[in-house]
């Protein structure tokens, strides 16, 4: 089985939370209300994450070249 990168366990990491504040609620319903919406709001604003175009500066200091 492959090993999880370092961004997909952030990722489970924030998921169980909201599982686990899901959990609090006293009845299912709240729960899978939290769940869900939590899911449609990340689903509306992953277009929001765009690459950035590297600065030269920052690829000289990184790579050493332009």
């Amino acid at each position: 089985m492959k090993k999880p990168t370092r961004d997909s366990q952030l990722g489970i990491m924030f998921a169980d939370a909201v599982m686990g504040a899901a959990h609090q609620r006293y009845n299912a319903r709240g729960g899978k209300a939290i769940v869900e919406s939590c899911i449609a709001r990340l689903q509306e604003r992953i277009g929001e994450i765009q690459p950035k175009k590297a600065d030269p500066k920052y690829k000289e200091a990184r790579y050493g070249r332009k």
